[in-house]
This record gives C-alpha cells, sequence and structure tokens, in this order.
C-alpha cells in the first residue's frame, strides 16, 4: 500500500516504532525506511520532528543490526 496522507505515513511511522520496541529491528528498518522516503513527498510531506523522529528510528535500526 502506498501512502496517500500525511496521516498514513505517520501510522507507518507508529508501526516502525512498535516493531522497533518489539525488537523486531530488520522489520522495523524497512518500515521507517518506507515512510522516510514518502515523508519527503510534497502531498505526504510530514513536519520536521516527526521527519527527525523517523530518521532517529532508522539509525538506532542500523546500529542495532550490525
Amino acid at each position: 500500500m502506498t501512502p496517500q496522507t500525511k496521516f498514513e505515513v505517520l501510522n507507518l511511522k507508529a508501526a516502525g516504532e512498535l516493531l522497533y520496541f518489539e525488537r523486531e529491528f530488520a522489520r522495523a528498518l524497512e518500515v521507517g525506511e518506507r515512510a522516510l522516503g514518502f515523508a519527503m513527498c510534497e502531498e505526504t510531506c510530514i513536519g520536521a520532528g516527526d521527519r527527525s523522529e523517523l530518521e532517529t528510528l532508522v539509525d538506532r535500526c542500523r546500529r542495532r543490526l550490525n
């Protein structure tokens, strides 16, 4: 499913965070990277704070997997 709204991108962010806290780092990384890709699109652009949290999630997942 391709996110069509900001709300759907924020739902992806929440899903990535949940996966991270369930220690599913590979899946959280996948979801986080996907959400980041859509976070920059004009029609689904999210705020800087949420984007920063997504970047942090992706970075943490990468560190956990290395």
